[in-house]
């Protein structure tokens, strides 16, 4: 079995073999999946019915929250019981802010995924020239290069900047459906407090700390 140590050298051995990209593509990766995991934990929720989230936090006021939808809905209550002939408007304002804490990092992710297979292009092409080069020169197997160097650092390039893009895609497309879904959700709650002003008059101000 491997220790720390054995992991940490092929590691370095595997970012040696695959040329001067390797060290850009892990940083994309470093950033690319802290963006990811930070939206998945804003767009999460626990139920995808406004209305029966409505009915909890109404009768449970001290209820906690566990996701964007819950905090939005406690946030409407209060501006339902406070402002009963107003409750649109101010909720458009106040749900702004959760549409805005769900967009965030969403450029970062996108330049990511599209960055990342272009250095694995970079290094491929960088990998094959390398191959040419010994050909040219007869260095067909040397100890800082060759034929197979160049091959190896193609491969592993391209494979490495696939392995990132293609992963973060898919999670990120789950993200995209999932804020779509959420959305949708503040757009029904809008609608069922706007036209339910006595739903608010039931539930017990609390303290908003916001998403």
């Amino acid at each position: 079995m491997w220790d720390i140590s054995t992991l940490i050298e092929e590691f370095m051995r595997f970012m040696g073999m695959g040329g001067y990209v390797m060290p850009p593509l892990l940083i994309i990766t470093i950033f690319l999946w802290y963006a990811l995991t930070y939206r998945f934990s804003m767009v999460k929720t626990a139920s995808n019915n406004p209305r029966q989230l409505i009915e909890d936090f109404a009768s449970q006021p001290n209820k906690k929250s566990k996701s964007i939808m819950d905090d939005a809905v406690k946030q409407g209550l209060e501006t339902a019981a406070h402002y009963p002939d107003a409750i649109r408007p101010n909720l458009d304002v106040l749900f702004w802010d959760f549409r805005i804490a769900m967009n965030k990092y969403k450029g970062l992710i996108t330049v990511c995924l599209v960055v990342a297979p272009l250095l694995g292009l970079l290094g491929t092409v960088s990998g094959m020239i390398e191959t040419f080069d010994s050909l040219e020169t007869m260095t067909f197997m040397s100890q800082d290069g060759g034929i197979a160097a160049g091959i190896s650092q193609a491969l592993i390039t391209t494979q490495f900047g696939l392995s990132i893009s293609i992963p973060g895609l898919l999670v990120h497309s789950y993200i995209n459906r999932k804020q779509t879904l959420i959305e949708q959700e503040l757009d029904q709650l809008i609608d069922i407090l706007s036209s339910n002003p006595s739903m608010g008059q039931k539930h017990a101000p609390v303290s908003f700390t916001g998403a």
